[in-house]
């Protein structure tokens, strides 16, 4: 049955800081022939799988997974802790009996190595079969061969002589880098290139890997965005692009346990926008199924708060409404709008209801109100007056005799016309004849 395997000791040197300060480019030992804290590690094993077991690509956390993190997220590993990867398959080292491989520590994270460096080391984890044995005077596990390796940490504690070798700087010009460029030069080349020719307004367009014969960028614009390849030549110190660039997508193998992955050429990149790991394709379908989930719950959440605004508005101007109901009833009850005709004192409650004064916190401003009503009254009583006198009330009534006189049948003209403006206001004959007559 495979048996999980992590080591633990060893610390790494001093050169690490300046390698990961720098490029980040490392020359690293994972681990080497010898008894670690899982088992024995014999040369042969190490020699024979040592390159399946730990191909290009291999990530390098900041620290092993703790009990918690494995249950919670069933054996994943988060992508924030992702601090590197190795750039080559792992090769065995005779003179050392040790498994060895490039690495590339990410942008992110090369401060944070530089500190740690001189006080941590390696430590791989995986899987391995074995069976209790003898080697080396001592009895325990003695393993027959490297299953996979998950990955390859930064510990406290160094595995089984996982440390690192030596710095691969990329500033420096070397005869094998293509059209006699440094990676730099060549990178920026390609960026400038890049950006040029496909970029634009709105267009953005990085480089994520290249060759001397072709390069992979990312272009984001609206619909037309994905990671596209293109072959290329350089002449006089110009990038000129051979055909036109097609779209490619990032292909993850899933293979049975004990299965050796087919040899695949693994390009080589030297730029730093390369370094950044793919994320597998399950993984990235939960985040974008948890990002959809959190936009819907904060659009619901909007929602329910608007509804709450609006029905607490609601609430507190229904509140003010009847507040000020029973301020105009009170005021209406007055010796100042006694004698109104029932049909005023329902224009002035309209008028007064219409559009309420409220205070900052949404409550009836009272004394605004009562000014209103005041006003409102006063209007109305005038308007009565003025009309009763222009229909002739207030002129004297009959000065004695049998018979009616002139002004006496004016007077019952005004009554009469005055009675039919009070009808217009809503009150019906009687009422409207007995406010006329009043009014006389």
């Amino acid at each position: 049955m495979p048996q999980r395997i992590t080591e633990a000791r060893r610390s790494l040197p001093a050169e690490a800081a300046q390698a990961a300060g720098g490029s980040g480019r490392m020359r690293v030992q994972l681990i080497d022939a010898g008894w670690g804290s899982s088992g024995y590690y014999p040369a042969d094993v190490l020699s024979r799988d040592g390159a399946a077991a730990f191909p290009a690509g291999t990530h390098m956390y900041l620290d092993h997974a703790g009990m918690l993190e494995q249950h919670d997220r069933h054996g994943l590993r988060s992508v924030r802790d992702l601090a590197a990867v190795t750039t080559t398959d792992a090769t065995y080292n005779p003179a050392t009996h040790a498994l060895e491989a490039d690495v590339q520590v990410l942008a992110p994270f090369r401060e944070t190595v530089t500190e740690i460096a001189p006080h941590v080391g390696l430590s791989i984890t995986g899987e391995a079969m074995g069976e209790t044995g003898e080697a080396e005077g001592r009895t325990g596990i003695v393993f027959s061969e490297l299953i996979a390796g998950y990955s390859c940490d930064f510990v406290a504690h160094a595995g089984r002589g996982g440390r690192v070798l030596s710095l691969l700087e990329s500033a420096v010009r070397r005869s094998d880098e293509g059209y006699g460029l440094t990676a730099s030069d060549q990178r920026d080349m390609l960026r400038s290139a890049c950006a040029d020719t496909y970029g634009g307004e709105d267009i953005y367009v990085w480089v994520r890997d290249y060759t001397d014969e072709w390069v992979v960028f990312e272009r984001d614009y609206s619909d037309a965005d994905g990671l596209f390849q293109a072959t290329y030549t350089v002449a006089d110190g110009d990038v000129q692009f051979t055909g036109d660039p097609i779209e490619v997508y990032v292909h993850t193998q899933y293979l049975p346990v004990g299965t050796t992955p087919p040899a695949q050429p693994v390009p080589t990149s030297t730029t730093e926008d390369s370094t950044m790991p793919n994320i597998e394709e399950a993984e990235l379908r939960d985040l974008r199924e948890t990002a959809a989930r959190t936009t819907a719950a904060e659009q619901a959440q909007q929602a329910a708060e608007q509804r709450a605004s609006e029905a607490e508005q609601r609430l507190q101007l229904l509140t003010a409404a009847g507040v000020a109901r029973g301020r105009i009833d009170t005021a209406l009850a007055a010796q100042e709008a006694a004698d109104l005709p029932d049909a005023i004192r329902s224009r002035i409650r309209e008028r007064a209801i219409a559009d309420l004064p409220l205070t900052e916190a949404g409550a009836l401003d009272t004394a605004a109100f009562d000014q209103r009503v005041t006003e409102a009254i006063t209007a109305e009583r005038d308007f009565v007056a003025t009309l009763a006198e222009q229909m002739g009330a207030g002129r004297p009534r009959s000065l004695g005799g049998g018979k009616t006189s002139a002004a006496e049948e004016a007077l019952t003209t005004a009554q009469t016309k005055l009675a039919e403006a009070f009808e217009g206001f809503g009150m019906d004959k009687d009422a409207a004849l007995v406010a006329a007559r009043g009014r006389h």
